[in-house]
């Protein structure tokens, strides 16, 4: 499970590079694709295209939706109970959802943070809770908080953080005894 994906082309689809590989794996289907995140298994990737929350497998085959009114590019936690946290459509709240599909619940409602938008969200071992990035109109100032999704209560960890929060990388995951420098960087070249 080696490998990480990543939106690339004029179309936005969502590529796989695995280590083994010189030329990255495209996925199909996948046009418009952002935020990709995979499965705690690494099994299949998250992403957001066209105002929905979708799934692929990451061995390709047709993309599945999970959720609608979701707002590209601002991110995804999916959480090791085979549930997904997102931003919702207005940003300003959080959302939640089985990776199977069906009803969303609210997290964060929107009128928590009188107008700030809360995104970037990232899982936390357990299914405990997200991390996720709390920032102003254009995230000109933000702050980093945690929110534990047992009992609700949310914790500001840092303000003022620079770039807005938390970065996401769609990396798949890679057991600790396997984990070591395996060479230089290399730009993968895309057909």
């Amino acid at each position: 499970m080696d490998r990480f994906a990543f939106v690339g082309d004029s179309l936005s689809r969502l590529w796989i590079k695995r280590p083994d590989a010189l030329d990255p794996v495209l996925l199909p289907g996948t046009d418009g694709a952002t935020t990709p995140v995979f499965s705690p298994d690494g099994q299949w990737i998250a992403y957001t295209s066209g105002g929905y929350l979708k799934k692929i497998r990451a061995g390709g085959g047709a993309s599945v939706t999970i959720a609608d009114s979701v707002t590209p590019g601002f991110g995804i936690a999916w959480l090791d109970d085979e549930t997904l946290v997102y931003p919702s459509a207005s940003l300003l709240g959080l959302r939640r959802v089985s990776a199977s599909g069906g009803p969303v619940t609210v997290v964060v409602p929107d009128t928590l943070y009188k107008g700030l938008a809360s995104v970037r969200p990232s899982p936390l071992p357990k299914a405990r809770g997200v991390l996720f990035t709390l920032c102003s109109s254009g995230c000109v100032t933000s702050s980093l908080h945690v929110l534990d999704l047992n009992t609700g209560a949310e914790k500001l960890l840092l303000d003022d953080v620079v770039g807005g929060g938390v970065p996401r990388l769609g990396i798949a995951p890679l057991p600790a005894a396997r984990r070591r420098r395996a060479g230089d960087a290399v730009r993968p070249r895309l057909p």
